[in-house]
């Protein structure tokens, strides 16, 4: 188990936080003929998208998980998220079980032969969005993500995206600073997939900038209301969200609102909502964000795969999900050089023309990859080993 920090390449500010540097966890798990499983915590330093942090998810996995994993035999991966789930306070550390339920798919796949793709069904080919910018057989589309920068930056990066391949670009937003960036990225960039990320920042007083924001034609609008204004309870947030997307002609697409088991059967309730964002980290794993898909797909509800500013192992987990039926938005897969210096994977996460390879010839199984341990030591601020 790793504990590292990256720091970015430029801050990255969102309308809830500005982060210099990135801590991950990284798991290492290792079977007897001396195969390798690795994945990633995406949790945060801090609490300010979920309230599951690195420190909590570190004593969780080393007091809890990691010992069930050891203890435990499992036929097939998918066996495992129900021990994990198991274990005490497993529910409020989601992120640390899909580090440990993901390395034991990558395990299994390289143990089987078989690619994290084939393992959840996916297809080889990507169906693109809107029927543009075809993606070759065996790859994933990426998409670019653009923070709050002034109008002039938004835009120079937007168009450099999408010079690079890059079909979907992601814009963050907040109040006062959103629809004159929106309009010149749209405007600039009229043929990709332009997504508004407000991280919750919104509320029903600035239905007038909503209405403004929906005239532009985006792809979509990621959580653009405050779950505490006005907030009565837990379930306040989605009857908003259903009520404002019965409102408006683009797409809401929920997030960081569902934290809970309570939130997820919500959000699939709740009349009117039909986006999502899938982060594999944030439902625990791959076999419950594959029943969540699932669940959205059987209501017909649009899904596409989030980013967590993380590295090539959780990016190339969640490339293999963008190539499930019916997710036809590429996701927040972008190259790590947009954020990082280096890349702890081998062979390094890199897009050509916008899409990633998922298994290229060196690493044919599993996730695709390997680690770096030259350039992970680097990084590491402490290494725990468990047997």
């Amino acid at each position: 188990l790793h504990r590292i920090a990256q720091p970015f390449v430029s801050p990255v500010k969102t309308a809830k936080a500005t982060l210099t540097e990135r801590e991950s966890l990284i798991v290492e798990l290792f079977d007897a003929q001396g195969n390798v499983g690795i994945g990633e915590d995406v949790a945060f330093s801090t609490p300010w998208y979920l309230p599951e942090t690195i420190d909590d998810d570190l004593r969780f996995l080393k007091d809890h998980a990691i010992p069930r994993v050891l203890e435990d035999v499992y036929l097939h991966p998918r066996e495992a998220y129900a021990s994990l789930a198991s274990c005490p306070q497993a529910h409020t550390h989601r992120m640390a079980i899909a580090a440990l339920e993901c390395a034991l798919w990558d395990l299994y796949g390289k143990r089987a032969g078989k690619t994290m793709r084939e393992l959840i069904g996916a297809r080889a080919q990507w169906e693109g969005w809107r029927n543009t910018a075809p993606c070759p057989r065996g790859m994933a589309p990426g998409g670019a993500v653009i923070g709050l920068v002034p109008v002039d930056e938004a835009v120079e990066l937007a168009k450099r995206a999408y010079e690079q391949g890059y079909r979907r670009i992601k814009l963050k937003i907040a109040p006062g600073d959103d629809f004159k960036r929106a309009h010149a990225v749209r405007t600039a960039v009229p043929d990709a997939a332009v997504m508004l990320d407000a991280n919750q920042s919104y509320t029903e007083v600035d239905m007038s900038t909503l209405r403004r924001l929906d005239s532009l034609g985006c792809a979509g609008i990621e959580e653009p209301l405050d779950p505490d204004y006005e907030a009565r309870s837990r379930l306040t947030i989605f009857s908003r969200l259903g009520s404002l997307q019965f409102q408006m002609k683009t797409t809401l697409f929920l997030d960081e609102s569902i934290v809970t088991d309570e939130d997820m059967r919500a959000a699939l309730t709740t009349r009117n909502i039909r986006g999502y964002v899938l982060k594999i980290g944030k439902f625990g794993g791959v076999l419950p964000a594959l029943q969540f898909y699932q669940a959205a797909r059987a209501r017909g509800a649009e899904v596409w795969m989030g980013g967590m500013y993380d590295t090539g192992i959780s990016k190339r987990l969640h490339a293999a999900f963008g190539l499930l039926p019916g997710v036809s938005l590429p996701g927040d897969i972008s190259d790590t050089s947009r954020y990082f210096a280096t890349d702890i994977t081998t062979p390094p996460f890199v897009l050509a023309n916008g899409n990633l390879q998922l298994n290229p010839p060196e690493a044919p199984f599993g996730l695709g990859c390997g680690l770096n341990h030259d350039l992970l030591a680097q990084i590491t601020k402490r290494t725990w080993e468990f047997e």
